[in-house]
């Protein structure tokens, strides 16, 4: 950026050296010059979430921070806002140590901090040491934080996991009661790791975590990958103390990140046995749920043939599987009355001999392409004149009376199949409601990274342009609220 900026440099020392002032670094010379974006938005986000986020919360969002975003002076991030970061290890170190009189000074807090920071960084593949002037927890501190991860997985409330047990398994179906005692065996303290392959699944089980992020699954795959959990973390001493993993939407990943996972846990639990390394997930039981009717894995332009092929049943792991099939509808006894389960039951057994294909293909002999089937008119909604509204008459009855009602809305939803669809629910919803409009625009220009005013980067994509943007991973242009409509909002610190 310097030798762009400063033609008439004759040396080196020349492109340091502003108004007469040598500058030590050739950044330190762009930031005064102003070609380098400051820190503030960092400041400014710890700042604001140190009101309502945890202090573990905020470790993992500067270790984000840190690692993923363009921070012009780490050290001055760490040294304004990690009292920010601390504010739980002295009670931690309370709990622990049973001596609510037990006293920290300022340099203590500090570097337990960057002790828990460290270890962050260290699961991610990344080091403190990695970035420049960056303060290093001396190893005493180090060698005297207990396991996070660990920690994490038996801090559980106990007597509440019991009472919510026992609720449970008075509820198991004869089925369910099958694979249970199959599967579990009554004990206290045990540890077991919930994942699933989406991240919406993982936030509604306790201390659930999505398979990729729990086991370093690679993000690219194939039949001789190997899940990157590194000797000497946290996730290896945890995994040798795990007695169950249940890992859910199984039939929806590739079998070779099974593969992966099964390769490296056989290659961690050999330390703790030798005959552990031939011994399918090193020994450790593995409880894979799902349903194949719903969805198997996603590969982008790949053929029925390949989607099939990719499936956990193609792996050479499926013959060490014991399978559980589970019949019983659970929903199927929620009507108002006996005739009302009844269509319930009638309904769901449709739905099956669908997802079986044993419904009446229109065009039998026609083998290239898909079957085309008659769907009963009894199971249809509306008269295909406006099917949004149509759909939102069904399933939200007195809409306008009943709104505001938090057992209502929690009562009933609808579920499309694409964002676009979500796009016209939600507009025909917010008509429906009385009240004025308001939009809220996204911001609609290019944000040049070399910050160069002269160029014309930023002059080659019109703003109609950027405002039509219509994409999955990004934002709409126009948002538009009343006041009264429900919003859920979705927050993630890390």
């Amino acid at each position: 950026m310097l030798l762009l900026r400063n033609k008439g440099a004759t040396s080196f020392r020349d492109l340091r050296t502003i108004n007469g002032r040598t500058y030590n670094t050739y950044k330190g010379t762009c930031e005064v010059l102003g070609l380098l974006k400051d820190d503030n938005q960092w400041h400014s986000v710890l700042r604001e979430n140190a009101e309502s986020g945890m202090p573990f919360q905020l470790r993992s969002m500067f270790v984000h921070i840190l690692t993923n975003c363009p921070v012009a002076d780490p050290l001055k991030l760490w040294t304004d806002n990690w009292k920010f970061l601390s504010d739980d290890i002295l009670y931690n170190k309370w709990k622990k140590s049973g001596n609510v009189e037990l006293k920290l000074s300022d340099a203590d807090l500090e570097n337990y901090t960057l002790a828990e920071v460290e270890k962050l960084l260290n699961g991610v593949g990344k080091s403190l040491k990695d970035f420049p002037n960056m303060p290093y927890p001396e190893d005493i501190y180090m060698h005297s934080t207990t396991n996070r991860l660990i920690e994490e997985d038996t801090g559980y409330d106990k007597n509440q996991q019991f009472e919510e047990h026992s609720k449970n398994f008075q509820s198991l179906n004869s089925e369910q009661l099958q694979v249970y005692n199959s599967v579990f065996r009554r004990s206290e303290g045990k540890i077991v790791l919930l994942v699933t392959l989406s991240g919406i699944a993982a936030t509604l089980l306790l201390g659930g975590r999505t398979s990729h992020s729990r086991f370093h699954i690679p993000l690219k795959l194939d039949r001789y990958s190997v899940a990157g959990i590194k000797y000497g973390s946290d996730i290896v001493e945890l995994l040798k103390n795990t007695s169950l993993v249940i890992w859910d939407e199984a039939p929806m990943q590739h079998h070779h990140a099974f593969e992966s996972v099964d390769r490296c846990f056989r290659d961690i639990m050999a330390s703790v046995h030798p005959r552990n390394k031939n011994i399918p997930f090193g020994g450790i039981t593995v409880v894979f749920g799902g349903d194949f009717r719903q969805i198997l894995p996603v590969i982008p332009k790949a053929s029925r043939t390949e989607v099939v092929q990719s499936s956990v049943i193609q792996s050479s792991l499926w013959n060490h599987f014991k399978v559980f099939m589970l019949h019983q509808n659970m929903r199927l006894g929620c009507g108002m009355n006996a005739e009302e389960n009844q269509k319930i039951a009638e309904f769901a057994q449709w739905v099956l001999y669908f997802g079986d294909g044993k419904v009446e293909n229109i065009h039998p002999d026609i083998i290239y392409k898909d079957p085309e089937i008659i769907i009963p008119m009894k199971y249809l909604v509306g008269k295909k004149t406006n099917a949004v509204k149509d759909i939102v008459d069904v399933t939200y009855p007195y809409f306008m009376k009943n709104y505001t009602t938090e057992s209502y809305l929690k009562e009933r939803a609808i579920l499309t199949p694409t964002n676009e669809i979500v796009d016209e629910v939600n507009s025909h919803v917010l008509n429906l409601i009385s009240g004025i409009t308001h939009s809220y625009l996204s911001q609609d220009s290019i944000d040049t990274e070399t910050g160069n005013d002269d160029n014309d980067y930023e002059s080659s994509f019109l703003i109609e342009y950027l405002n039509s943007i219509n994409m999955p991973s990004i934002l709409k242009h126009d948002l538009k609220l009343k006041v009264g409509v429900v919003v859920m909002l979705m927050r993630n610190l890390n």
